[in-house]
């Protein structure tokens, strides 16, 4: 069992003692007041950078960070959209983390999870959630009902992929955006030639997400020129959380993205 396995076996297990009758219902309650909240739409805007909001990782200790106060940074520093990690047990985040940025941010979300039941994305869209992740593989034959149920929702999904395979079921199911990880999960490396190899399976009609091992604004220019196709977004993590002046850092990338 891989890393990715056993997270999402652990999402499997918390789901399950989560979602109790009372909860359902709570959820149910809210989910009707939650669809007057029209969904902001994935960026338009050529080569946005998705800036993400993440205390921890199995490749990154616990940072001390206040995600609302990084979120407003992201926001002033001219992120297109902010991914919010809301997995407990391995990245430290949480739904009531996705709430308080939805309540300061006037760009679109991203709620990042292992989903492994759509009753997850029923929590996002009440949590305030624009978009969310599906990873292709978890998902597996459940992935077209998914897409759709999000559609419904009217919120967007980035299924985020990290094979050729996977790129063409995911397009088959009705994928509109595909993210590229550029992490192993066996070994946890990353590696931004990732996405240059898998690019040329991405139809021009989908957008394209490049995720993970984004240092800097020579990654992006990297990737916008050797990319069998122009990524249209950039997903950046690590290396903001991480930074000592996230703004300043994030400046950096969006020049990158424009040129």
């Amino acid at each position: 069992m891989n890393l990715l396995e056993e997270i999402a076996e652990n999402s499997k297990k918390r789901v399950c003692e989560r979602f109790d009758e009372k909860y359902e219902t709570w959820v149910g309650q809210h989910l009707k007041a939650a669809m007057y909240r029209k969904c902001l739409d994935f960026p338009d805007k050529k080569n946005a950078i998705i800036a993400e909001v993440k205390i921890a990782s199995p490749a990154m200790p616990p940072q001390d960070i206040n995600p609302a106060r990084l979120a407003q940074k992201y926001m002033n520093a001219g992120a297109s959209a902010i991914s919010v990690v809301t997995e407990p047990d391995y990245f430290h985040g949480s739904l009531e983390i996705l709430h308080n940025i939805r309540n300061i941010s006037n760009i679109p979300l991203l709620q990042k999870d292992f989903v492994v039941d759509t009753r997850q994305i029923l929590e996002g869209r009440v949590m305030g959630a624009d978009g969310i992740l599906l990873i292709a593989s978890l998902r597996g034959k459940h992935l077209k009902n998914s897409l759709k149920l999000v559609d419904e929702l009217g919120m967007w999904a980035v299924v985020e992929t990290r094979t050729e395979s996977e790129i063409k079921e995911a397009v088959k199911a009705g994928a509109r955006i595909i993210g590229i990880n550029n992490r192993n999960f066996k070994t946890m490396k990353t590696d931004i030639k990732t996405s240059v190899k898998l690019s040329a399976f991405v139809p021009k009609n989908v957008k394209l997400v490049c995720e993970s091992g984004i240092q800097g604004a020579g990654d992006i220019e990297y990737l916008n020129g050797k990319c069998k196709r122009a990524p249209d977004a950039f997903l950046v993590g690590t290396a903001l959380v991480q930074a000592e002046n996230a703004q300043e850092l994030l400046r950096s990338l969006c020049p990158a993205t424009t040129g």
